[in-house]
């Protein structure tokens, strides 16, 4: 849950400045980086946030309350015994909430002033449940139901994990997860592919074009905001 005031938007559109720019490369201009980086923390968890105001501290709470269920209904095996993770109907909603679950875990670890900031428990807990979902949610997966939650919730969520939990996972898992990102937001063409179609790659940002654009949602006006963010997370 949001806490502070600003623009999420405004973060990811300065992080894609310095990433097309090229600034990004060194030195100084890594530290604009790191900078846009720690906005975007203090935001997902109202580190600047006054805590005296009745709704951040409700809003304080529930993150707390909410990693602390999370962690705690964990099973050893990094799932949730209240998650259908069959392949039915649905199923990529019920995936999306298990890698919510995850962010929920990594907005604890990092929201500052509660019980389980920098917890040794929670990275541990984050890595077992990317490893558990990555069959279901990895490079080469399939992609069942709706579009929206592998072109733009999934890898959002993914994307907020890592950016919370930076320097706190392992290598292997930060890679692995990027590699997961890369798949579902980009160079991926209909699946399955449908020649009648002619096939498009759909999960860029490139002027839309040709017979099936119109039918796509992905390029309505907030779906390509969120799917810009999307990018801008991965990039970072």
């Amino acid at each position: 849950m949001y806490v502070v005031g600003g623009s999420p938007l405004c973060v990811c559109l300065l992080c894609a400045i310095i990433l097309v720019s090229g600034r990004a490369a060194s030195g100084a201009q890594d530290e604009d980086l790191q900078k846009v980086k720690s906005s975007f923390v203090s935001y997902e968890t109202g580190a600047d946030a006054d805590r005296t105001d009745p709704v951040v501290a409700a809003s304080l709470r529930d993150v707390e309350r909410s990693a602390g269920r999370a962690l705690g209904s964990m099973r050893p095996d990094g799932s949730w015994s209240d998650i259908d993770y069959s392949a039915s109907p649905d199923q990529e909603a019920r995936l999306s909430r298990h890698l919510g679950r995850i962010e929920t875990l990594a907005r604890g670890f990092r929201t500052p002033r509660q019980s389980l900031c920098g917890s040794p428990d929670i990275a541990p807990a984050i890595e077992k449940a990317l490893i558990f979902i990555h069959p279901l949610v990895g490079q080469d997966c399939a992609k069942p139901g709706n579009w929206w939650y592998w072109q733009i919730a999934m890898p959002g969520t993914l994307g907020r994990t890592l950016l919370l939990m930076e320097g706190h996972l392992s290598p292997a898992t930060v890679a692995d997860v990027k590699a997961t990102m890369r798949y579902l937001l980009m160079e991926d063409e209909l699946d399955p592919p449908r020649p009648s179609q002619g096939g498009y790659w759909h999960r860029t940002l490139l002027p839309v074009t040709g017979p099936t654009a119109k039918n796509t949602g992905l390029h309505a006006g907030q779906n390509r905001i969120w799917v810009a963010m999307n990018l801008c997370t991965w990039r970072c």
